[in-house]
């Protein structure tokens, strides 16, 4: 019961005003790679001494740009991964 309370709060701090403020540097990072992913461009999330975001969410993140565009939506990606990996973690 205190999981769901939990996560229904924090899921209302995060999507409230999400999209009011522009992308932080790791957001804009993650749109960059996975809009290189759609170009077909390959390239190397891992090089030597690098500290991107994990490649799986940036295939996750272009497949969600392929449905949306919008800033609000493209921000609510990373809220919904982080709900889930709360929910994955105290289960």
């Amino acid at each position: 019961m205190f999981l769901l309370l939990f996560l229904c709060f924090a899921s209302l701090l995060r999507i409230y005003n999400l999209a009011k403020f522009g992308f932080w540097f790791d957001e804009a990072t993650s749109l960059i790679l996975a809009n290189f992913l759609q170009k077909g461009i390959i390239i190397l999330l891992y090089a030597k001494g690098s500290n991107h975001t994990p490649a799986f969410f940036i295939i996750l993140l272009e497949g969600w740009m392929n449905i949306v565009r919008s800033d609000y939506f493209l921000k609510l990606f990373s809220v919904l991964c982080g709900i889930l990996s709360i929910i994955m973690i105290y289960h």
